[in-house]
């Protein structure tokens, strides 16, 4: 069993009324969903029925945006290693110097969503995963935005370079809470810095328009600990059915984390 989505799933937890007490063991329901095992990447929270079968955790990382954007800039301040506003005058300037004009603007086109869909694929196989259906990904979001309900749409910002489509996010929207779901640029224009432009100017936007925070998504990326708020763990793991499964997975989870952590491997990277 995997969660909803799979991939595309980037925060995982179970769902149900807060006051049913569920105390039934993981492999036990397991078995009853006719399910040999279950594999989670982001779970929030676990209870402690699942802990026993997370094998690590990592950071999900946010923007708060609650106190408009101004006091987000300023809460960087500060720290050496967070110069926001002069790095983004600076990538700007260097764009400028080619481009007349830098904009930044919210779209429903969906010839801006086929490039964002291409240019995630490419990306995807230059770092050896597997590369998006677009098809299959365009019926998914369509489906999304489609059902009316106020309460979960889609938003897409691009980024474009004169009449050049540069670059592009494509949000979740719930609420007063945007989740920051697929990014991607054109890499012919990656030394002007397309994703830090995008982020800097679709924040600004999102916060003039009542937006109070962000989600960015878990992950050991430099990108989102640069610019984030703040943090909160989510786990992985794999519950199984079997205790020869369950141990053998554990034993090789901590080999490949403890090989990914280390100096000789961080090397190679």
């Amino acid at each position: 069993g995997r969660p909803v989505g799979d991939h595309f799933n980037d925060l995982q937890s179970d769902i149900m009324d807060p006051s049913l007490q569920f105390s039934m063991p993981i492999e036990q329901l397991l078995k009853a969903c006719k399910l040999s095992s279950l594999r989670f990447r982001h779970w929030q929270s676990p209870s402690d029925n699942l802990r026993r079968h997370c094998w690590n955790s990592h950071p999900f990382y946010y923007i708060d945006l609650s106190e408009g954007f101004q006091a987000y800039v300023e809460s960087r301040r500060g720290s050496k290693r967070h110069k926001l506003r002069r790095e983004i005058d600076r990538l700007r300037r260097k764009a400028e110097a080619e481009f007349s004009t830098i904009s930044v603007q919210w779209s429903d086109d969906e010839e801006a969503l086929r490039n964002l869909l291409h240019w995630k694929s490419e990306q995807s196989q230059a770092m050896g995963w597997r590369p998006l259906d677009i098809g299959q990904t365009i019926a998914m979001l369509h489906a999304i935005s489609t059902r009316g309900n106020p309460q979960l749409s889609t938003r897409l910002a691009e980024l474009r370079f004169g009449d050049r489509r540069v670059a592009a996010e494509l949000f979740l929207a719930t609420g007063d809470i945007l989740h920051a779901w697929i990014r991607a640029y054109d890499a012919e224009f990656a030394k002007f810095g397309p994703g830090h432009m995008l982020f800097w100017e679709s924040a600004r936007q999102a916060a003039a328009e009542g937006v109070q925070r962000i989600d960015w998504g878990a992950g050991e990326d430099s990108f989102k600990s640069r610019y984030a708020s703040g943090a909160f763990p989510v786990h992985a793991g794999w519950a199984d059915t079997s205790m020869l499964r369950s141990n053998a997975r554990r034993v090789a989870s901590k080999l490949y984390y403890r090989c990914r952590d280390s100096s000789w491997l961080g090397r190679r990277r």
